[in-house]
């Protein structure tokens, strides 16, 4: 029953009566800039020192100590319904299959097009993504990924799409 948000680079719980702010004082949090609840009630932060994820009682990070994430600069994170951890940098993406972390910068998908900024998983198991990438190059954007493996661009970065005419 908790409401979190992050504003000003901190990290803030309200449980209906208090409010908490989780800041670099009282937690592995630094410079907080997204946050993702899974079905289990831990709460994932991405910040510029990677990704933090707390329990309700206990600290854990993911980072490039102790993982294969390519950057502590993390933008997005995401817990898919196979309890699969996505984690956008501003170096590349991975995925986290328990023991096993997928590395996508060389891979044949939009994903090493631009940072996981956010991501959604739909009632049917498609994972839809929504790419960062400030290099007017890129082919970052929105895209989804279908549960046949295939991957379906959405909107292209400076596509038309959803734009208004006057």
């Amino acid at each position: 029953n908790n409401k979190w948000l992050i504003a000003g680079w901190d990290a803030y719980k309200f449980d209906g009566k208090n409010w908490a702010v989780f800041d670099s004082i009282n937690s592995p949090i630094k410079w907080a800039r997204k946050l993702f609840i899974d079905k289990s009630d831990n709460v994932y932060f991405t910040s510029w020192s990677g990704v933090s994820k707390y329990d309700g009682n206990n600290w854990t990070t993911i980072d490039t100590t102790n993982s294969k994430l390519p950057s502590n600069k993390t933008l997005g994170v995401f817990v898919d319904n196979k309890e699969r951890i996505w984690i956008g940098t501003f170096s590349g993406n991975i995925r986290i299959d328990e023991n096993e972390t997928v590395e996508f910068n060389k891979s044949n998908s939009p994903l090493k097009e631009g940072a996981i900024s956010k991501m959604y998983e739909d009632k049917s198991g498609n994972l839809w993504f929504d790419l960062y990438n400030d290099d007017d190059k890129s082919k970052a954007g929105m895209f989804v990924l279908r549960t046949n493996g295939k991957w379906e661009t959405i909107k292209p970065k400076n596509s038309k799409l959803f734009t208004q005419n006057s």
